[in-house]
């Protein structure tokens, strides 16, 4: 798909060309592309269908298209699985019965943060989005709402660990009304 490249002063946090996603037989979308530099915020918007989830799939390194190119953050699609993004998907996968604390900290593990992060991020995200870090139930005992706040907090992890942390206030006041 291309080799890794840096992102450099303004350049480019996002750009895809041409980009296409099938499964199976059914194309979700076809020679999709987008530019985004760092601090941008984008939205997409879409009948049930359009390829929106797959999109931010793609972006986050969860599915890789079949054809185009691009980079999220300087690392080329198909290696960038490691990258500081993250996304709410809309069945987040928890470890129902690890506490939300818990779960987090496991996801910082495996996408890399640095050990001596992992305790003050995770706190902070939880926190942010209305949960107790000190909250010692496991997920299976969450209401639908603390759920939602976790997958919130599980996305807004790596925004604490991106050049543009300033946005982040206004993400959590607009998710969190």
């Amino acid at each position: 798909m291309g080799a890794s490249t840096s992102v450099i002063g303004g350049g480019p946090a996002i750009s895809l060309r041409n980009v296409s996603v099938s499964y199976r037989d059914r194309i979700v979308f076809s020679n999709a592309s987008l530019e985004a530099k760092r601090g941008d915020v984008i939205g997409f918007m879409g009948p049930n269908g359009a390829g929106k989830s797959t999109m931010l799939r793609v972006l986050a390194g969860l599915v890789v298209p079949r054809q185009g190119s691009g980079q999220v953050l300087g690392h080329a699609l198909g290696e960038h699985r490691h990258v500081p993004f993250g996304i709410m998907l809309e069945t987040p996968p928890f470890i129902e019965e690890k506490t939300g604390r818990e779960n987090l900290v496991l996801l910082a593990k495996l996408r890399g943060v640095a050990s001596g992060d992992i305790q003050k991020y995770c706190d902070a995200c939880m926190r942010t989005v209305g949960l107790d870090p000190k909250l010692n139930v496991p997920v299976k005992s969450y209401s639908q709402g603390m759920r939602k706040r976790l997958a919130l907090a599980q996305s807004l992890l790596f925004a604490r660990l991106t050049a543009r942390p300033a946005c982040c206030p206004f993400c959590f006041r607009f998710c969190l009304g």
